[in-house]
Order: C-alpha cells, then structure tokens, then sequence
C-alpha cells in the first residue's frame, strides 16, 4: 500500500479528495476575476456546510463530485476543438465518474445541456462526439454487466412523476440550504451578466453555462433516476453555484461603476460576502452532532426479554443499519433476528434499475409480517425519507383494526423532527425461521445455520 492504512490517514486523503473542486473553482475565478477572486472562492467553497460534513464521512459524493468537474472540462475542451484523442479523454473521465459512483451518470446529460446552452449543435453531428460515447459505454459497460445482482440494495423509490415532483421540490431546498440565499440571488446575478454580455465576452458566458450545465444536469439526473432524497446527492452543484456567485459579485461591482464610488463598491461587496458566507459561519458556529434517532431506545426495548424473536426496521438505509448494531451489542446470546422491511417487503436489484412491492396492499404487508411471527415493528421517520411505499404500506397495515400490534412508544429524534416509533404484538411469538432464511438469503436458505432454530 502507499499509504499506512490508519484513521488519521484515511481522514486526510478523504479531506483532500472533498477539496479538488478547488481546484476547477480556482482556475475558472482566476481565469476571468484575477487572484483576489480565486483566494475568495476556494475557501467559500470549502467552508460550505455540505463540505466541512463531507469530510467527516467515508462518502463517494466529494469524489464522483471532482470526476464530474473534471469529464466536464474535458468536454469543454473537446467542444473548442473536436477529435479523437480530446474524445478518448472525455470518455475515460465521464467512465472514471460512473465508476465511482452511480450518479455519475448524470455526465451524459451534461454535454447536451453545454449544447443547447451555447448553440454548438454542431457537435452533435461531429463524428468524434459518438467516438466518446462509444468508448465510455465500452469502459463502463462491463462492470455494470458483471456487477448486477451482486447486491439487493437498490432503489427505495419507483421511477415515474410522483418521484420527479418529489425530487424537483426536495433537491432545488437542498441546494439553497447549502450555499444560502445570498450566493442563490448571487448565482442567478451571475448567469443573467454572462447571458445579457455574450456577445461580447463569449468566454465568460460559456464558462457560465458550462456551471449552469452541471447544475441542470445534477437535478434532472436526480428527478429521472429514483436514488433517493438527500442533500448530498445535490453535492456536484456546489462548485458550479460558487463559480456563478463569484460571477454575480463581479456583475454587482460591474454595475454600481457608473454610478457609485470604489469606496461605496467596496462596501456593498463586503456585505454581499458576509451574507454569503453567513451559513458557514452559523454552521461553525454551533456544534454539530449527529441527530439522535433515539435507536437505544428502541434497541433496549427489543432485548429486554432475552427471548428469541424477530424485529422488523424499516427507514432509511443507514437508520435500518444503526438499528441492528445497537440490537447485536446488546444481544450478545443472538437471540434476536432483525429483519430489513426495505429486503421484506419490497425488492429491488444493485443497479437500482427495478423496484417493486411483494405485497398489493397494507392487509397483505400486515399477513406477511404475522407469517413471520414479527415480536414487533420499530418505524424511522425522518424528514424526506417517508416517501417509501412498502414503509407507507406497513406504517397502514400496524393500524389496522385487529392487527394484532400495539404501539408501546414514540421517541422524537434529538437534531431532527423525525420519530423513532415502536410496535410489540400483544402476544409472545416464535420466530418463524424458515421464511426468515428465505428474506436475505434464499438461494442459501437450506444451508444457513440449523443452530439458529
């Protein structure tokens, strides 16, 4: 290896991956503002709340966020000049985003919105256009073909309109949360100077359409393709948005030359930069600690008979995975079977290509989950991530009249308004360890452990 596998070296090299988009916000700032305005946009940019939380977490959306910005130049190149080796260079980049994570894909919308947002058509008859995207599919393909079916966590959403509406309303807060509405009103400042003065600065307006490019891409990508509902999937608009705010605080300075002095200038840019940058100093201001979804709680509740039993968790990804390790610390007999309702009741496949509902209704769900000999039900609800229709379904099917559960708590999450809520049947149940096999594992299901029942 070339680094010691150690955390403070992981923590580095996770820091400096969140920060190289610095590097494309640099260039492009210094390239039409001079130094000042590239030593401002490089520490906004990483003083943003989303990238200071980034660079906590082990997570693939700072680095598919750098690749983005990377094919994406790239292609701006190649549109300057179109050929086989600046294609090559588009397709191994746009490849290297999509490998590194799936929303990467969003890179093959970026090069038709940089078209209709410049008026080159011209490259979509060019013939080393379709060279790079062939030579993309050629580097990506195989690894989708190979890896599909590996895992069964894919999508928790269904595609369609319901999904793009959500992701249209959800996506557009996440990004203003991110950078405050000053750099928003900055930003569109920007791209309406760049548009308004083209004819003149051409290079200015196609490096605003390029960020304006990146950002349309990144929120069309998220309403077509049902990932999820979570502000770092808007994380590759970040870069693009400061880009445009340095743009519009130039378009303000611009402006007020005809009819203020430097000194007056100067101050209204001051305070047009301290409003932008009021969300960073706020969010470092206070301390941030993870949101508590009161999941001790709950696992102490599911332990508390020592008995053998099977749970259900339904939630999020990450909440449903914080549950079952607060369960196995606790039950250190395995006493305890926890069952995922996102692989229970519903199916979906690695590349998220498919996702379906096993059950046609909450009465079916809730005989599904009796089958079981489910001892209980823990629900996490937390904000934008209620939307899942197998979690709307079992959430229906525990109120049913008869159904044979009982809520015994309801927890409020500390740092967010979500709930952690707790369902026990009224009478003991054994575990039905056959159709447990069957959820995770059913072409192992005869294999799996005989010690377990």
């Amino acid at each position: 290896m070339v680094f010691p596998a150690t955390p403070p070296v992981a923590l580095i090299l996770n820091i400096l991956v969140s920060t190289l988009p610095v590097i494309a916000i640099a260039a492009i700032t210094l390239r039409f503002f001079g130094p000042l305005a590239a030593i401002l946009a490089g520490p906004w940019y990483t003083s943003l709340p989303m990238v200071i939380w980034s660079g906590q977490y082990f997570l693939l959306d700072q680095p598919v966020t750098a690749a983005l910005l990377a094919a994406s130049a790239a292609w701006v190149y190649f549109s300057k000049k179109p050929n086989a080796l600046r294609a090559l260079l588009v397709a191994a980049l746009a490849g290297f985003a999509v490998l590194i994570k799936g929303n990467g894909w969003l890179i093959a919308l970026f090069p038709l919105l940089h078209i209709a947002f410049t008026g080159q058509w011209k490259l979509l008859a060019n013939k080393y256009t379709y060279l790079g995207l062939a030579a993309a599919l050629l580097l990506v393909t195989p690894w989708y073909v190979v890896t599909t079916g590996i895992s069964a966590d894919g999508f928790n959403f269904k595609p369609g309109l319901a999904y793009a509406w959500s992701a249209l309303q959800a996506n557009p807060v996440f990004a203003l949360e991110a950078v405050g509405p000053v750099a928003i009103l900055l930003a569109l400042a920007g791209v309406w100077w760049s548009w308004s003065t083209r004819r003149d600065y051409s290079a200015r307006w196609e490096a605003a359409a390029s960020c304006l490019a990146l950002i349309a891409a990144t929120l069309l990508f998220q309403m077509i393709v049902p990932a999820d509902l979570a502000n770092r999937y808007v994380a590759p608009t970040l870069p693009a948005l400061i880009v445009l705010a340095v743009f519009g605080l130039a378009a303000c300075y611009a402006w007020m030359s005809s009819f203020s002095s430097n000194t007056a200038r100067r101050g209204v840019l001051a305070v047009l930069i301290a409003g932008a940058a009021y969300p960073s100093l706020l969010y470092l201001a206070e301390p941030h600690a993870k949101p508590n979804l009161k999941l001790d709680i709950a696992a102490e509740e599911v332990v508390k008979d020592g008995s053998p039993e099977v749970w259900i968790i339904d939630g999020s990804t990450s909440a449903e995975g914080a549950t079952i390790a607060e369960i196995a610390i606790r039950d250190p007999g395995k006493h305890i079977y926890v069952v995922r309702s996102s692989e229970f009741l519903a199916e979906s496949d690695f590349m998220g290509r498919r996702y379906a509902l096993k059950y046609s209704d909450p009465a079916a769900v809730l005989q599904a989950v009796k089958n079981l000999n489910a001892a209980g039900v823990i629900l996490v609800t937390q904000p934008y991530q209620t939307g899942f229709e197998h979690s709307d379904q079992l959430r229906a099917g525990l109120g049913l009249p008869g159904s044979g559960f009982r809520e015994i708590a309801e927890e409020p999450h500390v740092g967010d308004p979500g709930l952690t809520t707790i369902y026990r049947t009224l009478t003991p149940q054994t575990p039905n360890m056959r159709m447990l096999r069957q959820i995770n594992f059913p072409a192992k299901a005869a294999t799996l452990g005989a010690t377990a029942e």
